[in-house]
């Protein structure tokens, strides 16, 4: 593939992640996507072949290559060896969508879940002065009459009639807990409360800048063919920094809104913008925008204080949702976590004693991999419904012993299990921990294997691997499915030390034994020559304590003897 220093246009690849976000990768003349890091485009999904595909700049256009990866590269669902992409094409690695945007991406059009337009506008920024002129203007002018000031019944009513739906907004937006549905109610309720022809919700970025979350038409529609909402950027940053709502009954003539050039093209007459500010942080979460092309002076003073209480108990509507999702998505993460880490480990975590390690990183592990010897050859000769059954009493006896020792299950893989030590939480005897678990291990397989034998059921002789190194910890997998789990070269040695080891047998590498042999009796063996290895790897045999490690009433067996004779 070619290399050269031309300078490239501004583009970039978008990747939809799981949360609903948008993950936006800039591009130069040179890009190259796989699961490897030195890609300079990582993508974590195990469909992607470490070096899968690379995208360059050359003889003006951007072009896309197959790295003659395992599973291919797509433009527009056709595959491809190489291709010329166009705007808007779509690039698809494995199982893995992105889409090419050629154009700057610091101020692109952003597309709502609604799917309508909004461009935000870089224009002139607001004077300062100016805007402490308008809250002045606002603070100045008159507040809602007092009873005994009105005269006019047609004014009270109209007054009466807002304060209500203004009651209802606040009231039914307080009973919504899902995002989605919310912003749309508030927008919705809004345009029964003033005059307005369309709306926007903007949530704050990292950076602070506005991001469209949600758009409305009066007339009900979401999406309008051809119709963009150009959005003042100074405007907006004016509110967010200022911490001010902006409110203008003709923008034509209005010189607070000289420099917004996108307010005159469109023929916006009356616009109102307002802060969502978190009640419990204080921030600025948001802004609602509302602008109108009908008429001039449908937005009024009174109009902006109902819609700035409307906003704060939007804003509190719109933290509680949050909060409430992120509960949601914990409870999940926790329940998924039940099923991998012991009981200590997660009375920990429930503590915030423990943190979980949400992207890769390297770190000290002991792995444990177990496997039935002839597994196949019982399977063969084995009812299906029963060898399922049977199994998941053996898989209860060991992951029991594995959660005991406070060891991490990673997965199950046939008949094998992937155990961890030391992620997601580190601990010195760690090593020490993995190989007692072991050693009781094969201790309750024989005695569970005797009682198999005196039912005519088959033994189930298990072999055993250990091995201590660093690995690389983390959420891996791909955007829609993520999985916590731990890969190196020291997870595959830990897997052929168990392909080494017959069925009751616990082998060690060197590493594990000069963490435990001080406690365990081992017997070294002939040097093994593991896959991947170029040299001969030095192993040993456990044969068991050097010492008893426990009062015998508190071990794993004695429990386990107490149960089956229970």
């Amino acid at each position: 593939m070619y290399r050269n220093t031309e300078m490239p246009p501004p583009a970039y690849l978008t990747m939809q992640l799981e949360d609903g976000n948008t993950q936006r990768f800039e591009l130069s003349a040179f890009n190259s996507l796989g699961r490897h890091p030195r890609n300079t485009i990582q993508i974590m999904d195990r469909l992607i072949s470490k070096e899968h595909a690379r995208v360059v700049f050359h003889n003006g256009a951007f072009f896309v290559q197959d790295l003659e990866s395992r599973n291919g590269t797509f433009v527009n669902e056709k595959p491809v060896s190489e291709c010329m992409l166009q705007n808007g094409d779509e690039l698809r690695l494995g199982t893995v969508p992105l889409n090419f945007y050629l154009g700057p991406a610091v101020h692109p059009t952003l597309q709502t879940q609604s799917g309508s337009p909004v461009t935000i506008i870089m224009d002139q920024p607001l004077d300062t002065a100016r805007i402490a002129q308008i809250t002045h203007e606002l603070e100045s002018r008159k507040d809602f009459l007092q009873e005994s000031e009105v005269k006019d019944e047609k004014i009270l009513r109209k007054d009466y009639e807002k304060l209500r739906i203004a009651h209802v907004i606040n009231r039914r937006i307080g009973l919504e807990l899902d995002l989605d549905k919310l912003l749309d109610m508030v927008l919705e309720e809004t345009f029964n409360l003033v005059r307005a022809d369309r709306g926007v919700v903007f949530f704050l970025d990292e950076e602070g800048s506005p991001i469209a979350r949600c758009v409305r038409y009066r007339d009900g529609k979401d999406e309008k063919e051809g119709d963009e909402i150009n959005i003042s950027r100074s405007i907006l940053n004016s509110v967010v920094e200022e911490r001010t709502a902006i409110l203008t009954s003709d923008a034509k003539i209005d010189e607070r809104f000289e420099g917004s050039q996108s307010v005159i093209m469109q023929g916006i007459r009356s616009a109102m913008v307002v802060p969502l500010i978190s009640r419990t942080e204080g921030e600025i979460i948001g802004v609602m925008y509302l602008d109108t092309q009908s008429s001039i002076g449908v937005f009024t003073e009174k109009d902006l204080q109902i819609m700035s209480v409307v906003a704060a108990q939007a804003a509190v509507a719109i933290e509680n949702a949050r909060l409430t999702k992120k509960i949601e998505q914990e409870t999940i993460i926790r329940s998924h976590l039940q099923r991998f880490l012991s009981p200590a480990v997660m009375d920990r975590l429930s503590k915030d004693d423990l943190t979980i390690r949400m992207g890769g990183e390297m770190v000290e592990t002991t792995v444990m991999f177990t496997d039935i010897r002839g597994f196949t050859s019982i399977s063969e000769r084995y009812d299906a419904v029963q060898l399922v059954k049977d199994l998941n009493i053996y898989f209860e006896k060991l992951v029991d012993v594995i959660f005991a020792f406070e060891g991490t299950l990673d997965k199950f893989i046939g008949d094998a299990i992937m155990a961890v030590w030391g992620t997601p939480q580190a601990h010195v005897e760690d090593p020490l921990r993995a190989v007692q678990a072991a050693v009781e291990m094969q201790q309750i397989l024989q005695v569970f294997n005797e009682d198999r034998e005196e039912n005519g059921q088959p033994p189930l002789f298990t072999g055993i691997g250990i091995n201590t190194g660093l690995v690389t910890a983390g959420n891996m997998g791909s955007p829609k499915r993520l999985e916590f789990t731990v890969i190196g070269d020291n997870v595959n040695v830990a897997a052929r030390l168990c392909s080494e080891a017959k069925g009751g047998e616990v082998i060690i590498s060197q590493e594990t034994y000069d963490r435990v042999k001080e406690h365990f009796i081992c017997h070294e063996l002939p040097p093994a020559k593991v896959k991947g290895k170029a040299d001969f790897v030095k192993v040993f045999r456990v044969e068991g304590y050097a010492r008893d490690p426990m009062d015998p009433q508190e071990s794993t067996l004695h429990r386990y003897i107490e149960s089956s004779q229970g």
